[in-house]
């Protein structure tokens, strides 16, 4: 969706690459957190983030990364919806 949006001009450049590290880096803890499941918890993967249990940076770029969300959220609503 997102590789559609940006030759529409829906979002910046720069919008386009924020969101696409933040993907990045939200599939990066996801993928941290299935590996983990597996090999060190012998458990079956699963999807959950435990925020206590990342790094201090981890945790910074997670708030970060949930700001950049929202923030594109709002604006893609009003350009969609025309509601705020």
């Amino acid at each position: 969706r997102l590789f559609r949006l940006y030759p529409r001009h829906a979002l910046t450049s720069r919008e386009y690459t924020d969101i696409v590290q933040a993907y990045n880096f939200l599939m990066g803890l996801r993928f941290r957190r299935q590996i983990t499941a597996v090999i060190d918890e012998e458990a079956t993967p699963d999807n959950y983030i435990y925020p206590g249990n990342l790094s201090s940076l981890d945790q910074m770029m997670l708030k970060e990364t949930f700001r950049l969300i929202e923030k594109l959220q709002q604006k893609l609503n009003i350009e969609f919806t025309g509601v705020a």
